[in-house]
């Protein structure tokens, strides 16, 4: 699932500032552990060489992997010491959203923003279970779980 306008709009935007400060080595394992890449993408991304680099092939492929990638990136940039990029990118895609509303619709706007977010955040994040909580690596999507029914009859 890509990412939505919004996020990948505001990335784009953002870009110069992301590339010039960002410090790519250090979100890699946050990112793992919240499964947004995978190991063998970091290993590519360290590949490029240089903190330019790296940051402009993480930034690259971040908005391939949805808004849940979005999210924890700026949880990441926050656990880093890099939060004033979370909260540069953050405020753009809030300003940005208040640019296409109209000044009746804000509130309303707002509304459908947050919603929007919360149900990309629960698709993403909540609809998965870890059916043996030792293993982290075994992940199963809710919408591959099912029951098969049996109706029986009893005499009452």
């Amino acid at each position: 699932m890509a990412m939505t306008a919004p996020h990948r709009n505001s990335l784009q935007r953002c870009r110069v500032a992301l590339e010039q400060d960002l410090q790519p080595d250090s979100l890699f394992s946050y990112l793992i552990q919240e499964s947004v890449l995978a190991v063998d993408t970091v290993d590519e991304i360290k590949l490029e060489g240089t903190r330019l680099k790296k940051s402009q092939k993480l930034l690259d492929i971040l908005p391939t992997f949805g808004d849940h990638a979005f999210h924890v990136f700026c949880l990441a940039l926050g656990e880093t010491g890099q939060g004033f990029l979370s909260d540069l990118i953050q405020q753009d895609v809030l300003e940005s959203s208040q640019d296409v509303a109209s000044p009746y619709q804000g509130r309303e706007n707002l509304v459908k923003i947050l919603a929007e977010e919360l149900k990309h955040y629960y698709l993403e994040t909540l609809s998965r279970v870890y059916p043996i909580p030792w293993c982290d690596w075994l992940e199963v999507d809710l919408q591959h779980i099912f029951t098969n029914l049996v109706i029986e009859e009893t005499n009452r």
